[in-house]
């Protein structure tokens, strides 16, 4: 009988039930690891969720054949900033410990490790390195793309990871060419496998269109504020031969809500726009099925040559047209008007006429959504990553 892989994922809060691009990409690539008998235990060190909302989560558990375990002794944040603190070194120090303990029982035979922090990957690979146990790394931004990278000590940080992060681990999981490129640049010596956007496929099994409405709908974070304005121009374009409407669901700070709400009423078809916020993962399913189209623009900025969102996979999986931008890993997998309506140009007037064709050609447009869908399923469904990414982690740990 095969030997069974033991691999730990390391620094990644919330699981198992964050609803973060980064978290949800995380349990896909655990649920295909377990599939491919590679045993998954993940560690959190940071307790980070809300005990208001009653969650029921042990500091201890399984969840679908992955075991997780939180080292501070709970999975709860408690209030205030010492006892928060003191519950963080708390955790770090049973990490530590845990560590050694799995280490001693043979329980570990490979790292995940996710950070942007060079600290935290010298940290680890130190660390790591005593125990002779190989670190295999995710790429899936390219910080010195990002706007809110700012200040001193975040520039010499991006600048250092940049540099050095991935010459420090013996594996990289980046989610695009850019980023392949980058890691093959400053760190040629680094094995690769490229892991682009997943989706569970099985997402919307047993679901029916409900027709109770017609809309296009985006998803995302008001940290993206320009890209929701843009939505908003385009939409504001849009030659509706019919009553549709425009979803915004969003995340974001008190403040960014209440801008959002501000600008929305700054256009002649705000009363056409709908703000969903904390919905659950059963209803953002129910809306992205019952959408006219799916939202996605990207810009020509670094930060989205180099990304590659995650809800483009969630997207596809509902068999609706997604609606994007010819920029980054859209060239690789997409042809205007046959498996998704790409603009060519991150421009408003072009991305409203690509919303105008979902209501003038609609038989086509669900042609499209099924092409799509089609894509979807040849290279970005989980389950097919099980077996490529078993066969890396042996190739690291022969290799280490």
């Amino acid at each position: 009988m095969e030997k069974q892989i033991e691999a730990v994922w390391l620094n990644e809060s919330g699981f198992p039930y964050s609803i973060s691009a980064p978290a949800q990409k995380q349990k896909l690539l655990c649920r295909a690891l377990t599939a491919a008998n590679v045993h998954v235990t993940v560690i959190n060190h940071r307790a980070v969720h809300n005990p208001q909302k009653g969650e029921s989560l042990k500091a201890e558990g399984r969840w679908e054949g992955i075991d997780y375990i939180y080292t501070a002794g709970t999975p709860f944040r408690p209030p205030g900033f010492i006892r928060r603190n003191l519950l963080k070194l708390f955790g770090i120090f049973n990490e530590i410990k845990l560590l050694f303990r799995l280490h001693r029982r043979k329980k570990i035979d490979v790292a995940i490790l996710h950070t942007r922090m060079i600290v935290t990957v010298f940290l680890y690979r130190m660390g790591l390195k005593l125990l002779s146990i190989p670190v295999i790394m995710p790429a899936t931004e390219y910080d010195p793309g990002k706007s809110d990278r700012k200040g001193i000590l975040r520039y010499f940080n991006d600048f250092l990871f940049r540099r050095f992060g991935y010459r420090l681990v013996d594996g990289a999981m980046p989610i695009s060419e850019f980023l392949m490129d980058q890691i093959r640049k400053h760190a040629p010596n680094t094995r690769i496998v490229k892991v682009p956007v997943l989706s569970d496929f099985s997402r919307y099994q047993g679901m029916r269109r409900n027709g109770t409405g017609s809309y296009f709908l985006f998803c995302g974070h008001l940290d993206y504020f320009e890209v929701v304005e843009f939505i908003l121009r385009s939409f504001e374009l849009v030659d509706c031969l019919e009553k549709v409407s425009l979803y915004l669901v969003v995340a974001g700070r008190a403040a960014q809500m209440s801008r959002l709400q501000e600008t929305i009423g700054m256009y002649s078809k705000n009363k056409c726009v709908r703000v969903f916020s904390g919905v659950s993962d059963e209803e953002l399913s129910s809306l992205y099925f019952n959408a006219k189209g799916l939202l996605i623009p990207l810009r020509q900025t670094l930060q989205d040559c180099a990304r590659f969102p995650h809800k483009i996979g969630e997207y596809l999986a509902s068999g609706n047209p997604v609606i994007t931008t010819n920029v980054g890993e859209i060239r690789h997998y997409f042809v205007d008007a046959h498996n998704a309506l790409v603009a060519e140009n991150y421009d408003v007037e072009e991305f409203a006429g690509k919303m105008d064709y979902v209501l003038r050609f609609p038989d086509h447009a669900r042609k499209i959504g099924e092409n799509g869908r089609d894509v979807g399923l040849r290279n970005f469904n989980y389950k097919a990553y099980g077996p490529k990414l078993k066969r890396f982690i042996l190739r690291t740990i022969a290799g280490y």
